[in-house]
């Protein structure tokens, strides 16, 4: 499956609870193509409020890198390996995109083999 050269690279962001949690889902996102690269940061402190009460937590942040055309598929996959009742998914649309970067992307998602450069 060929992958357009004009097909937008998008990021799709999420948080975890654990580290353990947040590789597991990355796995499933990249073995499975929909994502070209995910990438686990550090620990991060997040305050919010749940169902009336102010919460802090521990969570790890996740970032993808993948395809318009695959989006859908992507978020589906995160939230179907999510373990939070109501996660976070964020989809970022960058304005710009190194050329190569962004064919390895899309090489990635397409099923056949990528490399960079």
């Amino acid at each position: 499956m060929s992958v357009p050269a004009d097909d937008p690279i998008v990021l799709l962001m999420s948080t975890f609870p654990d580290e353990a949690s947040a590789n597991e889902a990355s796995r499933r996102l990249v073995e499975s193509r929909t994502v070209a690269c995910a990438q686990i940061g550090a620990t991060i402190l997040s305050c919010y409020r749940w169902e009336g009460k102010l919460e802090r937590s521990e969570e790890r942040p996740l970032t993808c890198k993948t395809t318009e055309s695959r989006l859908r598929d992507a978020i589906e996959m995160l939230r179907a390996a999510h373990p939070y009742v109501c996660p976070e998914i964020v989809v970022i649309r960058p304005s710009e995109v190194g050329r190569d970067y962004a064919d390895w992307v899309r090489a990635e998602t397409s099923r056949d083999e990528g490399s960079c450069g």
